[in-house]
């Protein structure tokens, strides 16, 4: 996975149609970009997940601008750290550091396991108020 820290530029896009084909082509798995992107329409044809804060069609240039690569950054206000975890979806992306890996897996495997009894208590009549307690915190709220 690809992570880039723009350091709060939302002009210039780091990232477009050329850099997602040559980060596919190398195996990456995705890329997520503090800051805007280009190219929106190549990179969805390229199917290759790409997480972004806006699209520009400023981009930037090799200007012998200085760099880190594999180094600690701060993306969407979250410390980065190279080898975390990165699992994302449509929702949006968590960072995981390797030893919390295990803890966080089975507690997400855990709350998927309360969400299906969730839906079946719905789907068999039950109110969502109910399930949920709130119709207890509403009955306590009456004047």
């Amino acid at each position: 996975m690809i992570v880039i820290d723009r350091c709060g530029d939302n002009t210039y896009a780091c990232w477009g149609g050329v850099t997602t084909l040559a980060a596919k082509i190398r195996g990456a798995a995705g890329t997520i970009v503090d800051g805007p992107i280009t190219d929106i329409l190549e990179i969805r044809q390229h199917k290759f997940p790409v997480y972004y804060r806006c699209i520009s069609a400023l981009t930037t240039k090799l200007l012998g601008i200085d760099g880190e690569i594999n180094t600690t950054i701060q993306c969407g206000g979250v410390t980065v750290h190279p080898g975390d975890l990165i699992v994302g979806d449509a929702n949006g992306i968590v960072i995981v550091s390797p030893d919390e890996t295990e803890y966080i897996l089975e507690e997400a495997l855990r709350r998927q396991e309360r969400e299906k009894q969730l839906i079946r208590r719905l789907k068999e009549g039950e109110l969502l108020p109910h399930i949920t307690g709130v119709d207890k915190l509403i009955s306590l709220k009456k004047p």
